[in-house]
């Protein structure tokens, strides 16, 4: 995967929903004319869900999220009946993400598995309606639980690197070979003519939901004429003086 099409990071304002309130209403028909409390219960609020997904690498797909927000449950209503539940955000990142609150720095959330789901940000509780509320000695209870409110803020989402991997070596090591097979693609060009390879090449593989960024770098000689050869020789020099691991190829 290209540089320009990598994004390790995004910044959302994300807002669960919130809670249905109860209801307060008592039972009114022909046949019953001062029936009892059956105010039905609030839904909940919806969820805001993180889902793990092998084939993504990156956080491109969410480039343009930039407000996330759950629906609310709907109130409670007469007949004891429930409103229903407000409707989940689900979004699905790269293993190896992590989901933090901007203000806090705190890490509320990180996904390592496929199909991981983690609850981040809970919709509001719904209220209870005023049938919770009978007793014994409180047979007409006026009152109804409002709904919960909702979370809300600004939220940061980061695909963690491991660490950079610089592939050095010869002329014809084979380090951009090494590269397309670990990549499974055709990133760097292979041929069997001496310093093919004249910039370096960097890519980002995810290997059991650990990312890496290889740097395929032109091949190690003495002395060349050639100045293009020259300036990516320098190049490759300063990214392995950057990179965490060198593999060496001879």
């Amino acid at each position: 995967m290209s540089e320009k099409n990598f994004i390790d990071y995004i910044r959302i304002f994300a807002h669960s929903g919130h809670g249905g309130a109860g209801c307060r209403h008592f039972l009114r028909n022909k046949l019953t004319a001062k029936g009892g409390p059956d105010g039905g219960d609030g839904g909940r609020g919806g969820h805001i869900i993180l889902r793990g997904n092998a084939q993504l690498w990156t956080l491109l797909h969410l480039r343009y999220y930039k407000n996330v927000i759950a629906d609310n449950g709907e109130n409670g209503s007469k007949n004891n009946c429930t409103g229903k539940d407000g409707k989940d955000i689900i979004i699905e990142v790269p293993l190896g993400t992590i989901a933090k609150d901007e203000e806090t720095g705190v890490v509320e959330a990180e996904i390592l598995h496929d199909g991981q789901e983690i609850v981040w940000l809970k919709g509001g509780r719904g209220g209870l309606g005023n049938s919770n509320f009978a007793t014994a000695t409180q047979q007409v209870p006026e009152y109804a639980q409002p709904g919960e409110d909702g979370t809300e803020g600004w939220k940061q989402i980061e695909l963690k690197v491991l660490a950079d991997v610089g592939l050095v070596g010869f002329p014809n090591a084979g380090k951009s070979t090494l590269l397309n097979a670990l990549l499974n693609e055709n990133r760097a060009l292979v041929s069997d003519i001496p310093g093919t390879t004249r910039d370096t090449v960097e890519e980002y593989i995810n290997i059991q939901g650990v990312l890496y960024k290889l740097i395929d770098t032109a091949g190690i000689r003495m002395q060349t004429d050639d100045s293009i050869e020259q300036m990516g020789i320098k190049k490759s020099m300063e990214k392995i003086q950057e990179a965490d691991i060198v593999i060496a190829l001879f």
